[in-house]
């Protein structure tokens, strides 16, 4: 360090006792952090043998020891330091005595972490053995952390991404927890936040509207009509078990350029988008609640009788907009073991027959053989990076949380094209009774 070098130290920096100097310095903060030379994040509880055990350890329970130790370190519990560490550009971290952990190049250890989780749960029956036995519920394993590792390195992030993100930290005051959102996501303010929450947090929202995040309007409304469990009931609409939060935006919206206030300003005007047409739900088919397998066969049926016979139709249906697996890939793997004229063959005789929704499980053509051929079924079936779970296991998890299935909300919709009059299969998160849904456009 040199003379004209300076050091920001939060607690210290940051004036707390004179609202308006205080406002505008948060948000010169997320500038702060990313214009730094070096962010140095200081684990005060991290202990160096937590460490050694997640890179060395030789067994099962010391690796997990050391993965909900870090996961249960005080600076993942807090709102700012995840601001703070997204807009950073360099990052260092320092262990509870002092030490610099540079050793390692992963300075909040996420990576391995993931890296550690991953290679456990394939060891284990399901994910959810492996996070009972981590101590789930007690202790916080890697995923409970949020998407850290997709928000950094000085990048924005969408609204509902970094809503979900800080919902799960402690904040002091809604008033900061709102200036570390606005820290996170693409608008500027030049204005200071005042304390009306609600008024803020929708404004907040209206900016990033503005500027193409529309994941404001995608994020799970409130919930208090459904019979939440206690656990579950949500504040403001995302939660880490209930509900599952947006992704990372991939693009601008197509038409944002037609983007609009209708009747006033961003304050005060109603969001107008232009969107596009698919077509109208002609039906809503609701979840069996059953074994996996079950639930794929009823769901098989329900994409043949909308494609019918044709294989590419029903692979992209199926396997790619339901199970989110690749064209290409099951494709391929198809064709590596001589077995798509065989699938081609079951789905044109079930049609021929119409057999309906009684796809049967077992045997030739059936339902499990159906999602090992098409690799939904399969843990890291060959790709270049595996994956602790199946596909059918991470949509069931995962994809049933997303589209509301803690609701009772999951299902399937058929909706018919207005121009090609064909029909297409959807997941949908539906928050009305299905009889209500059916007609509506979509």
């Amino acid at each position: 360090m040199s003379e004209l070098d300076e050091i920001w130290y939060d607690y210290v920096s940051v004036h707390r006792w004179t609202d308006n100097i205080k406002g505008r310095i948060l948000l010169a903060i997320p500038d702060i952090y990313g214009s730094a030379n070096m962010a140095i994040i200081y684990f005060k509880d991290l202990r160096q043998d937590m460490v050694l055990s997640l890179y060395d350890g030789q067994t099962t329970d010391e690796r997990l020891k050391a993965v909900s130790g870090i996961c249960n370190l005080n600076w993942f519990t807090r709102v700012w330091t995840a601001t703070e560490y997204i807009r950073s550009s360099q990052v260092m971290s320092m262990d509870g005595e002092g030490n610099v952990c540079s050793k390692w190049k992963d300075p909040i250890f996420l990576r391995k972490m993931l890296q550690v989780w991953f290679e456990e749960a394939q060891k284990h029956k399901s994910i959810h053995h492996l996070e009972t036995r981590a101590g789930i519920g007690k202790d916080l394993v890697p995923w409970n952390l949020g998407p850290l590792l997709d928000m950094g390195k000085a990048k924005s992030s969408v609204f509902g991404l970094a809503f979900g993100l800080l919902s799960k930290r402690r904040c002091r005051s809604n008033y900061g927890f709102l200036h570390a959102l606005l820290g996170l996501v693409e608008p500027t303010s030049d204005r200071p936040l005042d304390h009306e929450f609600e008024h803020n947090y929708k404004r907040i929202a209206r900016l990033c509207l503005a500027v193409g995040d529309y994941s404001p309007l995608l994020m799970t409304p409130r919930l208090e009509k459904h019979n939440m469990p206690q656990q579950w009931e949500i504040k403001q609409g995302l939660n880490d078990v209930g509900v599952w939060p947006l992704g990372a935006q991939r693009q601008l919206p197509y038409y944002h350029q037609d983007f609009s206030f209708r009747n006033g300003d961003l304050e005060t005007g109603d969001p107008v988008l232009k969107l596009q047409l698919i077509g109208v739900v002609s039906q809503a088919h609701g979840r069996l609640e059953a074994d996996p397998i079950v639930e794929f066969a009823h769901e098989a049926s329900i994409v043949l009788d909308a494609t019918g016979p044709d294989l590419d139709s029903f692979i992209d249906t199926l396997g790619c907009r339901l199970y989110d697996e690749r064209f290409d890939f099951i494709k391929q793997k198809l064709a590596a073991a001589n077995q798509s004229a065989q699938l081609a063959g079951v789905l044109q005789e079930r049609c021929n027959k119409e057999l309906g929704n009684s796809w049967l499980i077992e045997g030739p053509g059936g339902a499990r053989w159906v999602a090992e051929i098409m690799t939904l079924s399969l843990t890291n079936p060959g790709r270049k990076r595996g994956e602790p779970v199946s596909r059918m296991a991470f949509i069931g998890a995962h994809g049933d949380t997303i589209h509301a299935g803690p609701t009772g909300g999951n299902h399937l919709v058929s909706i018919s094209c207005t121009a090609c009059h064909r029909l297409f299969v959807f997941r949908a998160g539906l928050f009305e009774p299905s009889s209500d849904v059916v007609g509506s456009i979509a």
